[in-house]
């Protein structure tokens, strides 16, 4: 599993750094399962929203997914699908 760490600060896999509502280290995590092919968010540190829903733990994503947090909303486009994926190697 692949798994990155959104914050403001410059030192996090993703940064949102003009975000002043996102902790500055480990707001939320995007795992990717290389065997499932699957995506996850997870809320670690901050509040983190699907679709409007609240989560608390690690939760599927699929594309077209709407992602909140801080004063932030994103549409989830992975870039694996049927027919792209990474390999672990």
């Amino acid at each position: 599993m692949n798994r990155n760490f959104l914050g403001r600060d410059k030192l996090m896999d993703i940064t949102i750094p003009d975000d002043l509502e996102i902790c500055r280290e480990n707001h939320l995590s995007f795992t990717y399962d290389v065997k499932s092919n699957r995506f996850y968010v997870k809320n670690e540190n901050g509040f983190v929203s699907v679709n409007g829903k609240n989560i608390d733990k690690a939760t599927e994503i699929f594309d077209g997914d709407k992602i909140a947090f801080g004063k932030s909303e994103y549409v989830f486009v992975p870039y694996c699908n049927k027919e792209r994926r990474w390999d672990d190697e």
